[in-house]
């Protein structure tokens, strides 16, 4: 995937991207609500976008991405806040 940056010179993002989505969530396992949802994203705060992931409970999922979209929170913090262990799918 080519990566472009629209270069920013204030105190947020690195750049803007060329592309979407920058992110997405995935079901995993069929006992989701147990093992989490995975969300992957590029990590904006970072030179070249850099992909991440991690997974987090339902439960959770309202205030994090309500927090991602309207821009009060970043992807890498809320993988801080958010991240649960994650037991592999049998």
């Amino acid at each position: 995937m080519d990566k472009e940056e629209t270069p920013r010179d204030d105190a947020g993002a690195t750049g803007d991207l060329s592309w979407y989505p920058s992110a997405f969530l995935a079901v995993t396992s069929k006992e989701w609500k147990k093992h989490g949802i995975l969300f992957v994203y590029a990590d904006t705060e970072q030179m070249g976008f850099p992909m991440d992931k991690f997974f987090f409970l339902p439960k959770d999922g309202h205030m994090m991405l309500s927090s991602i979209i309207f821009g009060d929170e970043e992807c890498a913090r809320s993988k801080e806040e958010f991240t649960i262990s994650h037991e592999p799918c049998s």
